[in-house]
């Protein structure tokens, strides 16, 4: 019988002492993990005004939010959120609706009093007021540009609103910019008259390249 308790005394004790173990290595990894992750935090706000500097918008924006996800240090932190309220006070966004029924959406940053084109900034277009086709995401272009074309209204609505805001990509998750965010509203009326307008316009350029054909003919 003191045989039997002995060994498992023994037992418990082994046990406990790999726990013991085991709780100190997960300790240590979560510390080394946090190290790192702030390390990558101050990396990612040094690259972020370097980008900045060189113009760079898109990539500026993108690597102050990663490391704002990342970091959990206070000094940091407020560093993070002056230049995220810097550079978002030099953005300006400029929207319109165009033929076609495409929402148009800019970004541009100002600088001296020079506006400069935020090219790839990837931005999401989506009703939030009745229902529609619509292409849900575009990159803007070298002018700053992002284009979301209406393909379809699906609701009885008689007044739609699109939202349009800027995301990034950081590993597995998508972060809006709400501070970018704009609303296009328009109404079932204005659709149907821009599409009569370009049908009108594509039936007048037929005529004319048909006529400028025969006249060429003779």
């Amino acid at each position: 019988m003191k045989k039997v308790l002995v060994t498992s005394a023994k037992i418990v004790l082994i046990f406990a002492f790999f726990a013991l173990i085991g709780c100190s290595t997960k300790e240590k990894s979560q510390k080394r993990s946090s190290r790192e992750e702030e390390r990558m935090a101050q990396q990612l706000y040094a690259r972020s005004l370097s980008t900045l500097e060189k113009g760079e918008y898109s990539p500026a924006i993108s690597n102050l939010l990663h490391a704002e996800m990342l970091t959990r240090d206070e000094e940091l932190k407020i560093r993070i959120a002056d230049l995220k309220a810097d550079i978002f006070t030099h953005v300006q966004v400029l929207t319109g609706i165009e033929e076609r029924a495409t929402l148009k959406y800019t970004l541009m940053y100002r600088k001296d009093e020079v506006y400069y084109p935020i090219e790839n900034m990837h931005v999401v277009f989506s009703f939030v007021e009745g229902s529609g086709v619509i292409n849900e995401s575009s990159n803007t272009d070298a002018n700053g540009t992002a284009r979301g074309t209406v393909q379809k209204l699906t609701s009885p609505s008689s007044r739609f609103v699109v939202e349009a805001v800027p995301v990034v990509h950081i590993d597995k998750e998508v972060m809006r910019i709400d501070a970018l965010k704009r609303d296009f509203t328009f109404s079932r009326r204005q659709t149907v008259e821009a599409s009569r307008r370009e049908r009108i316009i594509e039936i007048i350029r037929d005529r004319i390249g048909r006529f400028l054909e025969i006249e060429m003919m003779h």
